[in-house]
């Protein structure tokens, strides 16, 4: 299933998208939201804030510890949101990030302006998944 999301805390509230939003994980653009953005999120059914994929940069309200358990892959709950790291991005090369996750969970997000360019790898990504029996788990 592919889920629909907004990637600016205030098209949550436009009534042209409404219909086509699907999703419960948000991933705003910068990771940058302030309370009252992620409250709203919270009250529009948003329960997961997907977080940046590197260690250099803090995601919308978190403080650097939060960040810090954020990165070794631990959820952070924070004001009834559940703060996950991403750590696959669709339009980079796939594979020497998932050689990099040493985690047990991987977290996978791309934006739909780059659909065209990711799709292929997606389906392979999951055809991977699937011959090595890992499962896959939407939130």
């Amino acid at each position: 299933m592919i889920k629909i999301g907004a990637h600016l805390p205030c098209l949550l509230f436009d009534e042209n998208l409404k219909p086509m939003l699907n999703a419960k994980e948000a991933r705003f653009h910068c990771y940058m939201a302030n309370r009252a953005e992620i409250e709203s999120a919270r009250v529009k059914g948003i329960s997961h804030l997907l977080c940046c994929h590197d260690s250099k940069r803090t995601s919308y309200d978190l403080s650097k510890e939060e960040q810090n358990n954020v990165n070794m892959m631990e959820e952070v709950c924070k004001n009834g949101m559940l703060y996950v790291k991403t750590n696959v991005r669709l339009e980079w090369p796939i594979i020497l990030q998932v050689i990099r996750i040493r985690q047990t969970r991987m977290v996978v997000f791309g934006h739909e302006w780059g659909m065209k360019s990711w799709q292929n790898k997606l389906v392979k990504l999951l055809k991977t998944l699937k011959t090595k029996d890992i499962q896959i788990i939407n939130f």
